[in-house]
Formats: structure tokens, C-alpha cells, sequence
């Protein structure tokens, strides 16, 4: 199981890299729901993307205010059907400004699906949404 869910990680990351929003939604369950870390860091927490048509929705708003996005995964951790990954997000402006930062995601894995997927710019605030180990 921790292959298959390590699989699907790379897929989303991988779709999120061609610029393949059909394919990242092939990853999802219709009924998922990803909270994004940029948008919560800017906004605050609680803009949350629910199902297909939310994922495109959140598609199209990151298309409109980038220029190019692309992500690249480092450790991930097994706690079962929820992985922590680390990532670095790399962002171009349409003016041209680029931007780095490190996140951790923290998604549930199901049945072969991404069910929920949160960001946290903070690596202790993602670790403290998972709440302790058993």
C-alpha cells in the first residue's frame, strides 16, 4: 500500500508539472477537498477546493496569476493513508518575479485516490494538524 500511495504522490506532483489539470483530476476522488498553502499564507486559513470542479477552479486561479508553477517533492513520510511530503514550490510571475518556497503537504490517501490534500508553508503547524503519533 505505502508504494501505491507513494505512486499517486508522484502523479499529482507530476500532473501539477505538465501543466495537466485532467490528469491531476484523475488523481483526486470526486469528493476531495485540498486546502492550498500560498492562498491560506495570503488570505487566511479556510479556502478549501472541494471535488473535481474545485480543483479546476483552483487550477484556473493559479494559471491566471502565474506565469509557470512547478514542484518538486523531497522526503515523504508513511503514517498510513496520510503521507507528509516536503516540497519546494517554484512560482514565476506573469511580470517576470520568481518565487521559492518549502511546504508540507499532508494527504490522505484512498482506494487509489487523493481524498484530501492540505498545505503548510509552516512544517510545524503540518505536523501539529496531524496531531500526535500513536
Amino acid at each position: 500500500m505505502w508504494q501505491e500511495n507513494v505512486e499517486i504522490v508522484r502523479k499529482v506532483h507530476a500532473a501539477v508539472n505538465a501543466r495537466d489539470v485532467e490528469e491531476l483530476v484523475r488523481c483526486c476522488d470526486p469528493e476531495m477537498a485540498y486546502q492550498p498553502g500560498l492562498e491560506g499564507a495570503m488570505e487566511g486559513r479556510g479556502t478549501v477546493f472541494h471535488g473535481h470542479e474545485g480543483i479546476r477552479h483552483w487550477w484556473q486561479q493559479m494559471d491566471e496569476a502565474w506565469a509557470d508553477w512547478s514542484t518538486e517533492i523531497g522526503e515523504i513520510r508513511d503514517l498510513g493513508d496520510t503521507l507528509i511530503v516536503d516540497c519546494v514550490v517554484r512560482l514565476r510571475a506573469r511580470a517576470g518575479m520568481a518565487f521559492e518556497a518549502s511546504f508540507v503537504q499532508v494527504m490522505t490517501i484512498r482506494d487509489g485516490l487523493l481524498v484530501r490534500s492540505d498545505d503548510y508553508l509552516d512544517r510545524a503547524a503540518g505536523l501539529k494538524a496531524i496531531g500526535p503519533p500513536d
